[in-house]
């Protein structure tokens, strides 16, 4: 997976946060892709657990309910080789 779909994924997230997504149109638009590719990262998103829903009279993506979503490495610490 290229490092530039994980920034998408970043920024979507960030977007979607601050509530400043604008209407698919103009989300795909700050992201540089097309509308197709956009919904293809929501459902990626969604299929991971992001509550992603759309309010038509904001126009703009939001999160059901408060949450981020994060892409990043958690170790465990039950699972460190003994020093």
């Amino acid at each position: 997976m290229p490092i530039n779909y994980l920034n998408h994924i970043e920024f979507i997230d960030h977007l979607i946060h601050i509530k400043g997504t604008g209407t698919p149109k103009e989300f795909a638009t700050r992201l540089s892709v097309s509308e197709r590719t956009l919904y293809n990262y929501l459902s990626v998103m969604k299929k991971f657990g992001a509550p992603i829903a759309y309010c038509k009279s904001k126009r703009s993506y939001y999160y059901k309910f408060e949450g981020r979503f994060i892409l990043q490495f958690s170790e465990s610490e039950g699972d460190r080789p003994q020093s």
